[in-house]
């Protein structure tokens, strides 16, 4: 039986929205989506972003643990028990963001986490040997994994013989403006994809581009 926590407590009836750290958040059932409405100004820009896929794959890219009841390897978060947390505020290489967490204990021990932080100020960050500069109302993600259970290793995995090397995890995001009189302006559907290497915990983040549509 899915089971879904959804630490929003007026959310569980019927989509309803909660207001916290300076954006409302609405979690669409159990499909693994949330739509962010971030005011600005006169108008709302509003953010739909769904964890969609998990993959967990050998060094020569081989999709593992898809096969069997127990899947190492899914293309939707909806089959999985799943929370999101309040948004809550925080500061991200000394820039204010509102932070909003996902959680999911998966097959074995496996745990993934997901801070979707929106910025709430203009600046730079630090990416690697780069500088990226970001504006205000730009989304990143951070990804850690913990306690993988990794096919191979850990577990008897059904599908194809291997042994887990990394794990790959697909995020959509979609954004819409409201304009006064009603008026939108959208941004096509981005698919982002989080590769984490082969450590028992292992931080990864990803930055979302908004695809012109």
């Amino acid at each position: 039986m899915l089971a879904i926590a959804l630490l929003l407590p007026s959310l569980a009836a019927a989509d309803a929205g909660i207001s916290a750290a300076g954006v409302t958040v609405k979690v669409k059932g159990q499909s693994g989506k949330m739509t962010i409405t971030i005011p600005d100004g006169n108008a709302n820009s509003n953010i739909e972003c769904q964890m969609v896929a998990l993959r967990q794959i050998d060094a020569e890219g081989n999709l593992l643990g898809g096969g069997g009841s127990e899947k190492h390897s899914f293309n939707s978060f909806a089959t999985q028990s799943f929370t999101f947390h309040e948004p809550k505020e925080d500061t991200y290489q000394g820039l204010d963001v509102a932070t909003i967490t996902f959680e999911s204990v998966l097959v074995g021990s496996s745990k993934v986490r997901i801070d979707t932080m929106i910025f709430k100020e203009e600046g730079s960050l630090e990416v690697g040997d780069d500088i990226l500069n970001v504006s205000a109302g730009a989304v990143k993600f951070n990804v850690e994994l913990g306690n993988w259970s990794w096919c191979g290793e850990d577990a008897a995995c059904k599908g194809n013989e291997g042994v887990g090397e990394s794990v790959e995890l697909d995020i959509a995001i979609y954004q819409q403006s409201e304009k006064a009189g009603n008026e939108t302006d959208s941004t096509g559907e981005a698919a982002l994809e989080a590769a984490a290497t082969a450590t028992e915990t292992t931080a990864t983040t990803a930055t979302a581009a908004m695809a012109e549509g």
